[in-house]
């Protein structure tokens, strides 16, 4: 279930010790949103170590074209490591 599909209930219609006005959300609900924002949050992160990974890749490869030392290889391969601690 998404943030935006969050439903509000009138605590007030069923319980007449609170105000008709009362606005509530049952927990299921919002611990299923809050579950998927962590899924939707760990790919997110997966994808820019995966990106930052690419970039470094290149970086390597430009500094090996000029003769420098690639010490972008070890980035590199954090990087990718990083990236699978989100898989």
């Amino acid at each position: 279930m998404k943030y935006e599909e969050l439903q509000y209930e009138r605590l007030g219609d069923a319980n007449k010790t609170y105000p008709a006005s009362t606005l509530v959300i049952r927990k299921q609900f919002v611990d299923a949103a809050i579950a998927e924002l962590k899924r939707e949050n760990r790919r997110l992160k997966r994808a820019l170590w995966l990106a930052r990974a690419e970039r470094a890749k290149e970086m390597c490869k430009m500094l090996l074209i000029q003769g420098f030392e690639p010490k972008w290889e070890e980035v590199e391969r954090k990087c990718r490591a990083k990236a699978e601690v989100y898989r």
